[in-house]
């Protein structure tokens, strides 16, 4: 989308409000952060500006409502990673960070630099999402009350930590069972069922890479392990660091879910095992043949998906 020709609208997004910067003549203005606010402005845009084109930074849950509404309206949306937004406001010399600067930037981005907009995502996609998200939180709070647990030595605490722990993890239980249902009955159960096919990739682990990696299988491997965020990238600047390449950047939600399969699977998977096993034999450091493995682990998937062929161990 050639977005020099869209009138593209910058908005930076909170809790309560959305600060909104129209691009072509620097116009400021601010709404709710609520649907019936987004829709009533969206529709007086859509009359006055006919090439209507929205840039808004990723920030979770907040960017939810617009998007939904927007998607309605049939207004193309683009959602753009913030570090992106903050590397370029600081290229043009904007330090200075407030909520009306950020939106001039976003729409100073967005006329700079070509931007796509985002597809909207099904409504069993954004189901999934939900719930493996929320599975994800309850695995964190099960961790941080076990962690505090080791720490406490009233038993009143103690007690209630552990009553609290047994909530979680019969929670956790019960949003597994959903996410399985969900997967294998709904559009997502081919994938699920090729995913599960490569020895290293479990029931969850599999609904979280359709979950937040919908690109999965029809990207070519080198953006694919960058969207990851698994593939080395050059950093040749000056002579301490000279020939090390660095991983930065991708979908961390991605990665935390790889991470678990790379680690099975230079158990269990010959492929990913002789793999790992030939890098550390040739002196690479643990870590970087365990990255190394979920860049291969990872690309092997996203060819699977592609072909709609199931894994053939060597």
């Amino acid at each position: 989308m050639n977005t020099t020709e869209s009138d593209v609208i910058g908005i930076d997004v909170s809790k309560a409000q959305l600060d909104c910067c129209v691009g072509r003549d620097n116009r400021l203005f601010r709404i709710g952060n609520a649907a019936h606010a987004i829709r009533a402005k969206l529709l007086k845009l859509q009359e006055e500006l006919p090439k209507l084109f929205l840039v808004v930074e990723s920030t979770g849950k907040y960017h939810a409502v617009l998007f939904r509404v927007a998607t309605e309206l049939s207004i193309p949306i683009a959602i753009v990673n913030p570090k992106r937004i903050r590397d370029f406001a600081k290229a043009v010399g904007q330090l200075a960070k407030t909520d009306t600067i950020d939106a001039r930037i976003i729409a100073r981005y967005a006329l700079t630099v070509e931007v796509a907009p985002t597809p909207a995502p099904s409504k069993e996609l954004e189901a999934l999402r939900s719930l493996v998200a929320r599975r994800n939180d309850i695995v964190r709070m099960i961790t941080q009350e076990q962690n505090r647990l080791g720490d406490i030595q009233d038993k009143m605490l103690i007690r209630s930590l552990k009553r609290h722990i047994k909530w979680l993890t019969q929670e956790r239980k019960a949003l597994e069972a959903e996410i399985k249902e969900l997967a294998l009955s709904s559009q997502f159960a081919a994938k699920l069922s090729l995913l599960r096919g490569f020895k290293g990739v479990g029931d969850l682990s599999a609904a979280a890479l359709i979950a937040f990696l919908p690109e999965l299988g029809t990207l070519s491997k080198s953006h694919i392990a960058a969207l990851v965020g698994v593939a080395p990238f050059a950093d040749d600047s000056g002579t301490s660091c000279r020939g090390k390449r660095r991983i930065w950047g991708g979908r961390c939600a991605v990665r935390s879910a790889l991470y678990m399969c790379a680690l099975t699977a230079i158990r269990c998977n010959s492929n990913i095992k002789s793999y790992y096993r030939s890098l550390r034999l040739r002196g690479k450091a643990a870590k970087v043949a365990l990255v190394a493995a979920m860049r291969k682990t990872i690309i092997i998937l996203n060819a699977m998906l592609r072909d709609g062929s199931q894994f053939k161990p060597i």
